[in-house]
């Protein structure tokens, strides 16, 4: 049960940071500003194309709330042990990791072009489903 906890306990700071990267998106969308890439010059492409925002709004905002959920999913099911939070991040994260993996594929096969931000929070998402397996696994023993 103390792998369970930690695998938890890296899930909510993943999804702490996936929060971040995709806040700082949607800032720079609101502000009219272009990420700044430091060593991919794809930024710019990926997000102002049109696979950029949906009905005028940034993915990226939708990605904040989605790690926020995640997140707060988490810490309720942590401080209340209700398996009903655990299995409704699982959920929210495998349509995450879907979408996450649509997202790339825009990028690399449509766009031609790589957002090291909007990779970041792709594959975090990714990575939240890997360790919900994991954290699965380790609360069926």
């Amino acid at each position: 049960m103390k792998n369970h906890r930690l695998l938890i306990v890296s899930m909510i700071a993943l999804a702490v940071v996936g929060f971040f990267v995709a806040f700082y998106l949607t800032v720079e969308h609101y502000l009219g500003q272009v990420p700044a890439c430091s060593f991919l010059s794809g930024c710019e492409v990926v997000t102002t194309s049109a696979y950029a925002t949906i009905f005028g709004v940034p993915i990226s905002l939708f990605g904040a709330g989605y790690f926020l959920m995640i997140a707060s999913l988490l810490l309720a099911y942590l401080q209340q042990g209700n398996k009903k939070f655990f299995l409704a991040s699982g959920a929210l994260i495998s349509v995450g990791a879907a979408l996450a993996a649509a997202l790339i594929y825009v990028q690399v096969g449509i766009l031609g072009a790589v957002c090291i931000y909007c990779v970041s929070s792709d594959s975090i998402s990714l990575f939240l489903l890997l360790l919900f397996i994991g954290a699965r696994k380790t609360a069926q023993k």
